[in-house]
């Protein structure tokens, strides 16, 4: 029997089950985080690891694992054993809980209830670099201060912030480059941008590409709202306020539970 079956299923001789301590619950649920953990290391060990892996990715569907992956605790436990199994880059690189089911290309853990892949930097490679970029709203999904907000690799501007209204006194004055609309005067769309903090998001340029990065205003995991990053039927939340993570042609940005953007480019 699997961890998770006996956190969810103890007895195994029939009789019937008795309420469980709130503690035993807790105790239980670290036990089966810790045994994720186990798989990660356990897949990784025999594995000669190259430097152009920039991280880890973990595809997951089933709500039990998923509710347990994107505790606020697991990246950091998850961080520490990769350091202590001296996995140095893989321990400060990026680590993406990608929401769907697992592929043909995943490492299949847990039962094949969730997927490991690494996050390579020739995946950067791929992807065209951008002569521009356009911001705009998907669907009537919230408003922008302007209809649409074009972004320039070339210009002197690497970040652009995104938050509701022009400028935020979160943390530093910050004036806002994509602004969601806080004076919206349609009740149903002022609704929706309520849910995006002044100071929610970046867009970093780099190399002529670009990259979404969260504020701990727009990272859930840190007391804010959520941010995510759709792209097909992949989404993942981005669950930090560091790593950058690339943006292509058609990406889906969705801010707070609510506002939904969508990233669309011009090749050079």
């Amino acid at each position: 029997m699997g961890f998770l079956s006996r956190l969810f299923n103890p007895r195994s001789d029939g009789a019937p089950e008795q309420a469980a301590p709130r503690q035993s619950s807790v105790n239980n649920a670290v036990d089966a985080t810790a045994g994720i953990i186990e798989e990660v290391i356990g897949t990784l060990s025999p594995l000669s690891l190259k430097d152009d892996f920039l991280g880890l990715r973990l595809r997951v569907a089933d709500p039990v694992y998923k509710a347990l992956l994107t505790d606020s605790s697991f990246e950091e436990s998850l961080r520490l054993a990769l350091a202590n199994a001296q996995f140095e880059s893989l321990a400060t690189g990026k680590i993406e809980i990608a929401d769907g089911t697992p592929g043909d290309g995943d490492s299949p853990l847990c039962d094949g209830k969730v997927g490991l892949s690494f996050i390579e930097a020739a995946a950067v490679a791929a992807v065209p670099v951008y002569s521009s970029a356009v911001i705009s709203v998907v669907n009537g999904r919230g408003s922008l201060a302007e209809e649409s907000y074009t972004l320039k690799p070339d210009s002197k501007k690497s970040v652009y912030h995104i938050g509701r209204g022009s400028v935020s006194t979160k943390d530093a004055y910050r004036v806002n480059d994509i602004i969601i609309k806080d004076d919206e005067s349609d009740e149903a769309v002022a609704e929706l941008n309520s849910y995006v903090s002044s100071a929610h998001a970046d867009i970093v340029c780099r190399d002529s590409r670009f990259y979404l990065k969260a504020t701990r205003f727009g990272c859930r995991a840190l007391g804010g709202s959520a941010t995510k990053l759709i792209r097909g039927d992949d989404v993942f939340e981005l669950r930090d306020d560091r790593s950058l993570h690339l943006l292509k042609d058609g990406d889906i940005i969705e801010l707070g539970k609510s506002v939904v953007l969508v990233f669309n480019s011009k090749e050079e």
